[in-house]
């Protein structure tokens, strides 16, 4: 099931009057780094989809469902989000390569790749590809305006092919079928998508994920982490000597209060995404992969410097107390003598 985080990043339960089915993200193993290239998440129209795969509400997220939700006709939105800047020369080859496998000779595909892809993507940059429920209009935008409509010769087979590069047996991105899908069964089943309960900005999951005993969203709301004044705190209405004690083991005074408030945030954790396959290592082959690997371990170095410049500063302060400690323990002895 997709995070919070996920689901603010693609703006919310919803895109555009189509419901979140799940998001999945596209890593790429370079030696022995991960670095990811993109986000996906699959919007799709509720009462289309419930209509067109009826009989699949009590199977398995399988090849024949995959084939079928690729040929249903019902809209379906399939969101990208970069996670890091990349050129159309890396991007382009890759969709080229995905659509000939699965186009007939009628369509163009570089010239409709350049399309879909007009201009190198930065980080938080986007690329909705909208399939038509008519099974042959597909509206693709970049960054929210519109680059690409799917009046051209063979709209079938690139409706089918932008969506098998994702959905089919042959895909080079099998870990992110499931994730994409993860809430369809229970979409089909009847159960209410809607989010219920507000969590520290964004929507979390309706009573069915909730752990507590209580069975209405009043109920549930009573233990939201963002309520922290229902909770006791251990500061609270004490004397003056015991705050002060207090602030030198906040530490060890807050330890129940801050586990308390862990299990309150667990509450709401969203289930597990099912386990996908190992990403499969790659040969560094070029300078781009290359430049992805040097980025992620500057990023590393910088993390471990800021840390080691931080316990260093931490010790000297120490040390600089201890002697302070030690000058006034000598003045005291030289006074008593």
């Amino acid at each position: 099931m997709a995070s919070g985080d996920e689901r603010q990043l693609f703006g919310g339960e919803t895109w555009k009057g189509d419901a979140l089915c799940g998001v999945g993200e596209r890593i790429k193993k370079i030696g022995f780094i991960h670095v990811s290239v993109y986000k996906i998440a699959l919007y799709v129209d509720i009462e289309g989809m419930q209509q067109a795969m009826q009989q699949f509400r009590d199977e398995e997220l399988d090849a024949k469902f995959y084939a079928a939700l690729a040929q249903a006709n019902f809209r379906k939105r399939i969101v990208l989000r970069f996670s890091r800047n990349l050129s159309t020369s890396q991007l382009r080859p890759a969709f080229i390569e995905l659509l000939e496998k699965r186009v007939s000779e009628q369509v163009d595909v570089p010239v409709i790749v350049c399309k879909l892809i007009p201009q190198d993507q930065k980080a938080g940059d986007t690329i909705e590809l909208c399939f038509d429920a008519d099974g042959k209009t597909i509206t693709a935008l970049s960054n929210g305006e519109e680059v690409f409509s799917g009046c051209c010769p063979g709209p079938e087979d690139l409706h089918r092919a932008l969506q098998n590069a994702y959905f089919d047996e042959q895909t080079a991105v099998p870990e992110i079928r499931p994730a994409i899908c993860q809430r369809i069964p229970s979409i089909l089943q009847g159960a209410n998508t809607k989010p219920k309960i507000a969590v520290e900005g964004y929507a979390s999951e309706p009573q069915s994920s909730i752990r507590s005993g209580g069975s209405t969203a009043s109920s549930c709301t009573a233990y939201s982490p963002t309520s922290k004044a229902e909770l006791p705190s251990p500061l609270h209405q004490k004397s003056t000597r015991q705050r002060v004690k207090n602030m030198f083991f906040k530490r060890k005074k807050n330890s129940k209060y801050e586990a308390s408030s862990r299990d309150h945030e667990a509450v709401y954790a969203l289930p597990a995404s099912p386990k996908s396959p190992p990403p499969v290592p790659t040969a560094i082959t070029n300078n781009d992969d290359r430049d992805a690997i040097i980025e992620v371990l500057k990023a590393q170095m910088s993390t471990q410097a800021k840390s080691l410049q931080e316990n260093t500063a931490r010790t000297n302060l120490v040390l600089l107390l201890s002697i302070v400690n030690f000058l006034i323990l000598c003045m005291l002895l030289a006074t008593s003598c």
